[in-house]
């Protein structure tokens, strides 16, 4: 390696031009739906925030950088690597003191944040991931999108699975052929806008086109369940864990639930679970029958809000963000032992549970 390719390998970022051209020679010759998760963060020009934020954060956590890179750079654990430095981001631009994987008695935390002289607070971050079959689905119904572009008219398309049909997200050979057949009939049609076509078993409303000169699709979301008692269930676990410490070393504790965008988690869905309300969620197709799959719920006797072990000073929500990190909103937990003295500022928005 030649002295200037090294100064350039080792800039300090993450996502500098030396990544993206490493990106962009390894995966661009591939089609969309098969490139890494920061493929898109590390090669858009309209990402220049986000990767601003990303390196601005990574540089103010040097202990841990590398591990985060490490993180980062693999699928299977990138949101939830994400997913911390945004909560740190967050914190960071309040003025806080952010120690990444503290050590405390043989447990690491995400982090233990601090301002001055208050008492340190563990945050420790909860991602619910989507399950591998929904991402594949969502892999599938992306391959179609891409491929449907090809189709040269300007016509907007909405795909559906036909109720009782038992079909999925078609797999590539038949992405291909579903392109091909609306081609067919969409060229044959004098106006294509209004009809329904029929192509290897799905169903394709027709629409007028949006700006441009190639077709455009949107597609059914892939399904899934969310419910309060998987939220709760999550918080509980990571206060259960550490409980302990909390009160031995006269610290705070916030955990943090956060997921991806296209999940079925919502902020509404953390904001009645936390009210006691029995509450639930799921992606469903807004133009046709769909199947979730069976969802066993426990009821409840009445709505109350959830008590908490005494350890656990605040429940947050971390909104998705691209441009910049967050919002975070933080919910007082009223059971606390040491309650809350943050007050709402920059990114951080703290609330009473039954003002929000």
């Amino acid at each position: 390696m030649s002295p200037a390719r090294s100064r350039r390998r080792h800039s300090g970022k993450m996502f500098d031009d030396a990544y993206a051209e490493e990106l962009t020679k390894r995966y661009a010759s591939r089609p969309e739906w098969n490139r890494p998760v920061n493929y898109l963060i590390a090669t858009s020009p309209g990402r220049e925030p986000q990767r601003r934020w990303l390196n601005e954060t990574l540089g103010a956590l040097p202990s841990e950088r590398d591990r985060y890179v490490t993180r980062l750079k693999a699928d299977r654990n990138f949101l939830a690597a994400y997913n911390e430095l945004a909560v740190a981001a967050v914190f960071l631009g309040c003025g806080y003191d952010v120690e990444p994987d503290p050590d405390l008695e043989g447990l690491t935390p995400d982090f233990l944040v601090q301002r001055g002289g208050d008492t340190p607070t563990i945050v420790e971050v909860y991602t619910r991931h989507r399950s591998d079959p929904h991402i594949r689905e969502e892999q599938r119904w992306k391959e179609l999108k891409v491929r449907a572009r090809a189709i040269p008219l300007s016509v907007g398309l909405v795909a559906r699975i036909p109720d009782g049909s038992g079909l999925s997200a078609p797999d590539s050979k038949t992405c291909i052929a579903i392109v091909d057949e609306l081609k067919r009939q969409l060229l044959s049609l004098a106006n294509p806008s209004g009809n329904t076509l029929l192509a290897e078993g799905y169903l394709f409303h027709v629409f007028e086109g949006l700006s441009g000169m190639r077709a455009t699709m949107s597609t059914p979301p892939a399904s899934g369940w969310h419910d309060a008692d998987q939220v709760l269930d999550a918080i509980r676990e990571k206060v259960s864990r550490y409980a302990d410490i909390v009160g031995k070393a006269d610290m705070r504790l916030v955990v943090v639930v956060a997921a991806e965008l296209e999940s079925s988690l919502t902020g509404e869905l953390v904001r009645t679970a936390l009210t006691g309300a029995q509450s639930l969620t799921l992606n469903l197709d807004p133009f046709g029958p769909s199947s979730t799959g069976p969802h066993t719920v426990r009821l409840r006797e009445r709505d109350e809000p959830i008590r908490f072990h005494e350890a656990v000073s605040g429940v947050g929500w971390l909104v998705a963000g691209t441009d910049e990190s967050g919002p975070l909103i933080v919910y007082r937990v009223a059971s606390a032992e040491r309650p809350l003295p943050w007050a709402t500022e920059e990114r951080l928005e703290v609330v009473n549970l039954f003002e929000a």
